[in-house]
């Protein structure tokens, strides 16, 4: 935000709204399961990695990556997918 032109306070403000408002939804120290999956499009594997440290029942992740991990055989060794087709 702050290349965009927004004041560092404003960029604060707007951070911590949502962290207050939900803050189950901040996921920290997830980066040390990234390298240990694999996904079609590696820069996907942050928000895998997430939701495998938050213990998440469900994520969305893109109708693509949903499809190819069903049928890969081992994508993660932390989580079993199921597609809702």
């Amino acid at each position: 935000m702050l290349r965009k032109g927004v004041s560092e306070e404003e960029t604060i403000k707007r951070m911590n709204g949502p962290n207050k408002a939900f803050p189950d939804a901040l996921v920290m120290n997830y980066e040390g399961l990234i390298p240990n999956l694999i996904l079609p499009d590696s820069d996907d594997c942050h928000v895998l990695a997430a939701a495998i440290k938050a213990d998440a029942n469900l994520t969305s992740l893109p109708e693509a990556i949903n499809l190819s991990l069903r049928y890969s055989p081992v994508y993660s060794p932390f989580l079993s997918v199921t597609h809702p087709l």
